[in-house]
């Protein structure tokens, strides 16, 4: 039989072990469980989803005439140095290789309504060639037509329908001008450009 001191030990023995750490132990499995059920607080740095809408960028504001004799450059700066390729060596060379290229050619056209586009033209080039700035960065004065430009940017061909065609075409002239007719899908180059100096003739 057993002494009735021992077993008052023995009870509070076995009381101590399983209550005397139990809050350090909680707070142990609280405190690894936090990371996992934390909510996410960079909304900002998250992949968009299938669906979501791009954040909008404000548009950048047209800039004002060129000066004629005034080389004047617009985008971000220049990475590539060199001669930059004529217009048909560039069309033989860059195209779909997705790496910019350092073209030169005469400015045709460019739009009107925001200055967001413009054509070349070049006596040994009978196609549609255009050009875009990349993401919209920036926008090109109205009397750009005629410019001598330098620009760098990467090269692809498309499709442009005959509504997209004709927009271009109004564009290209404005409200109070005649735009060329249109008959049908037409086939174009397309640089995309992150930079272009202009040069008006004086």
């Amino acid at each position: 039989m057993m002494h009735p001191g021992r077993a008052t030990l023995l009870a509070l023995a076995l009381t101590l072990t399983t209550t005397g750490c139990s809050p350090d132990r909680a707070a142990d499995a609280e405190a690894t469980a936090e990371p996992a059920t934390q909510p996410t607080t960079q909304p900002a740095t998250e992949p968009a989803t299938e669906g979501s809408q791009p954040e909008r960028r404000a548009r950048p504001e047209r800039p004002g005439p060129l000066e004629p004799g005034v080389p004047t450059t617009f985008g971000a700066p220049f990475t590539l140095d060199g001669e930059p390729l004529a217009l048909s060596a560039a069309l033989a060379t860059c195209l779909g290789t997705g790496e910019p290229c350092l073209v030169e050619a005469r400015v045709a056209s460019v739009c009107q309504s925001s200055g967001c586009w413009f054509t070349l033209r070049a006596d040994d080039v009978d196609r549609v060639v255009r050009v875009d700035m990349e993401n919209y960065g920036f926008l090109l004065p109205r009397n750009s037509g005629g410019a001598h430009a330098r620009f760098e940017g990467t090269l692809r061909e498309r499709e442009i329908t005959a509504a997209q065609a004709r927009h271009f075409a109004r564009d290209a002239v404005g409200p109070e001008g005649t735009p060329r007719e249109v008959t049908g899908p037409e086939q174009a180059y397309q640089f995309t450009i992150t930079a272009v100096e202009l040069t008006l003739p004086e």
